[in-house]
Formats: C-alpha cells, sequence, structure tokens
C-alpha cells in the first residue's frame, strides 16, 4: 500500500468523485469527440487542459484503487450488513428524487424517503450514494449518523486496548502504541505527579501552537499565560499554575516574543 498522507488522499478522492480511471478517460474522450472540429484557438487550448486535468485525475484514480484494494473485503462485508439494515426497514434512508418532464428530462429534485422494499443489492451505487427504483435513478442517499451508530456501535476491526489518559472526550495514549501486542500498563514515577498524568502539557502545547498559527495570542503575556489556564480548567476541568502553562508553552515564538515585550 502507497505512503500516501490523508490530505492527499482526501483531495484525490474529491478529485475522482468516484470514478474509475477508465471511467475517467472514456469521459475525457467522449467530451473530446463533441469538440474536436473547432476550429476556435481558445476552445481548443481548454480542451487541452481539460485533457490534461483528466489524464491527472485518471492516475490518481488509480493510485486510489491500489489503496483500497487491500480492504475491499471489509467493504464488501459492511455493505452486506449494512444492505441488511436497509431493506428490513431498521434503518431509514432519504435520497434526491429526480422530477422528470414530459420528455424525460430532469426539471427538479425533491428529498423523499427511501421505502425499505426499495433497496436491491444489484441496484445500488455504493460509490455515488444512489439506487434504481421504479424506473429512476434516485441519488444522494442519506443516512441518520446516530442510528448508524446505535446499530453498528463498534468497528469490525479487532480493537487493541491501549493505556491511556482521558481529558474530557480525548484520551492520550500513556506511550506509543507498538505494531503488535498490548501496549503495558506504566510504572509510576516516584515523587509528586505531574498534571494529567505528565500529558497535560502535551495538549497545552498543541493548543498553543494551534491559537499561534491562527493569529490568536495576544502581545500580553500574562493575557495569553491566563487564557490558556481558563482553557485547561473548561477543556480539562484542571487546575494548572501559571508556571506550568508558561514552562510547557516557553518554545512557542509568541511566547518568546511576549517575555521580550513584557519581562519576566
Amino acid at each position: 500500500m502507497p505512503n500516501v498522507s490523508v490530505h492527499d488522499y482526501e483531495n484525490a478522492l474529491a478529485a475522482t468523485y468516484g470514478r474509475s480511471a477508465e471511467d475517467i478517460r472514456r469521459d475525457s474522450i467522449e467530451f473530446e469527440k463533441r469538440f474536436s472540429g473547432s476550429e476556435d484557438d481558445e476552445l481548443r487550448q481548454m480542451l487541452r487542459k481539460k485533457s490534461a486535468e483528466d489524464e491527472a485525475n485518471a492516475l490518481l484514480a488509480e493510485l486510489l484503487e491500489t489503496i483500497h484494494e487491500p480492504i475491499r473485503r471489509f467493504e464488501d462485508l459492511a455493505r452486506a450488513k449494512l444492505f441488511i439494515e436497509l431493506s428490513n426497514g431498521a434503518l431509514p434512508a432519504k435520497a434526491f428524487e429526480p422530477l422528470l418532464d414530459e420528455e424525460q428530462e430532469v426539471q427538479f429534485v425533491r428529498l423523499v424517503d427511501v421505502p425499505a422494499s426499495a433497496w436491491r443489492l444489484a441496484k445500488i451505487d455504493w460509490d455515488r450514494s444512489g439506487l434504481d427504483f421504479q424506473g429512476k435513478e434516485f441519488f444522494g442517499a442519506q443516512i441518520s449518523t446516530a442510528m448508524l451508530l446505535e446499530i453498528f456501535p463498534e468497528p469490525m476491526f479487532q480493537g487493541l486496548p491501549v493505556t491511556g489518559t482521558r481529558f474530557g472526550d480525548t484520551l492520550l495514549p500513556a506511550e506509543k502504541i507498538p505494531s503488535e501486542g498490548v501496549v503495558s500498563t506504566r510504572r509510576k514515577s516516584r515523587g509528586r505527579p505531574k498534571a494529567g498524568d505528565g500529558l497535560l502539557h502535551v495538549a497545552v502545547r498543541n493548543e498553543y501552537k494551534r491559537r499561534e498559527a491562527a493569529g490568536l495570542l495576544s502581545d500580553k503575556k500574562e493575557a495569553n499565560l491566563q487564557s490558556t489556564i481558563d482553557w485547561v480548567a473548561e477543556t480539562f476541568e484542571e487546575k494548572v499554575s501559571r508556571s506550568s502553562v508558561q514552562r510547557w508553552t516557553v518554545g512557542s515564538t509568541s511566547a518568546q516574543n511576549s517575555a521580550q515585550k513584557n519581562g519576566p
């Protein structure tokens, strides 16, 4: 499986829109045929640009296929389980219904409830969230995430128990998760326990860097320290001292600039 960042993966999905490389190249050829006879230089330049973009998207689709292939089995299992719940009415769904005119051209669309009887495994277009029913191609099918998680509360994959510390709704692992096996429980260190079991400083430092990157920090050191203390109290229900926050954020550019302007 290729090493692709989440950002690049999401961009590839958006560019290909669920189409295969074969579909993209076929559509590109058909589009080019429609305008290939034009002598308009601007149009011909536009066609060359679109052809290059289509080929780039086709290569992205081929890359996505190498990523998806190892998980096809799990995808099929998930679709089978989802189909059962949709077809027996346990999981309601909505979809957009096209409204056609006398010439069978789409004029409007409306969001309607999909009856359980409409679901046929062979009639579902999973990539485009569509289905064929009563001679119409419904699209953009939607289900309630809350109901989905109620029916399927856990992933199909085997979980890995870890040791960590909970801060509100966030769980920070006590140490790096190994490639196999279970994380062992850490032994307690001697001396006074650190705030948040020694992990709270990671959250504070990351939040401070986020504010710094977004331009949300003040030029006043004390104001930044106090707002961070308040954030910790509200988010993690923990009390931290001014000196702790100052120590945890000392590496940031804004903290250094504030220290130079305001003094110790």
